[in-house]
């Protein structure tokens, strides 16, 4: 596994500070080279040879999404932000690998470092399935699938250009269409507005109008109150 050579640039020196120290504590990692500029660190980007660059969302004069479109070595960049939105946004930069979301511990850190050398993975086609029923779906994180348990979704919300699934253990967001989702979930998952598809397996009062879960209550459009009474009178 090739060692990295990497640079941050950052306008802050409390996140550069961090991110140098978790670099030389990083056994993937040969260098660091930290900047608080962003034209000094475009410079030092154009004319030295990292493959890795940890880069700030938010800087003035330019910005991160600025210096991407402006760089033109082939580094992977692994952004660095505070706002959760930009996760959906960060997908549409084939050399953005990961991002860090603000604050962020060793274990995150390394995590995004691991991809640099991972190789790029497309979409693995076969699914993890008990008899006939499929166990795991493949969501996109960073350049990476990872397997979530069908069974563990509570339900899914659709957010802009990307979704939330929202599970037993917490939440987890991805690159992706509801339209494409609910094709590939199995029965128990129903569609009840343009923005959700739920588990009936977790609901806990249910009518046309809403969907009721342990913590939160999800509304019925007139779309799909055909499909929620047709499951209702299955149920009966």
């Amino acid at each position: 596994m090739r060692k990295l050579k990497g640079l941050i640039i950052d306008d802050d020196p409390l996140i550069t500070d961090l991110v140098m120290h978790y670099a030389e504590k990083s056994e993937q990692i040969e260098f660091c080279v930290a900047c608080n500029d962003p034209i000094e660190g475009l410079k030092l980007l154009s004319n030295s040879d990292f493959n890795v660059l940890f880069l700030d969302y938010n800087m003035p004069g330019i910005t991160g999404k600025d210096l991407l479109k402006i760089k033109k070595d082939s580094s992977k960049v692994i952004m660095i932000t505070s706002n959760i939105e930009f996760a959906a946004e960060s997908y549409d930069y084939d050399v953005i690998v990961d991002y860090l979301l603000k604050p962020f511990d060793f274990d995150r850190f390394e995590k995004a470092v691991l991809k640099i050398n991972s190789p790029n993975e497309t979409e693995p086609t076969p699914q993890e399935t008990d008899g006939n029923h499929r166990k795991t779906i493949m969501i996109k994180d960073g350049n990476s699938w990872l397997p979530l348990n069908i069974d563990g979704i509570r339900y899914i919300k659709s957010e802009s250009n990307y979704c939330t699934f929202y599970t037993i253990d917490g939440k987890k967001m991805t690159l992706a269409k509801l339209t494409e989702l609910e094709s590939k979930l199995p029965p128990e998952f129903i569609r009840c507005h343009r923005s959700y598809i739920i588990n009936t397996r977790f609901i806990q009062r249910i009518n046309l109008e809403a969907i009721e879960f342990k913590d939160t209550t999800i509304p019925v459009s007139a779309k799909y109150k055909h499909d929620i009474k047709a499951f209702l009178d299955a149920a009966h």
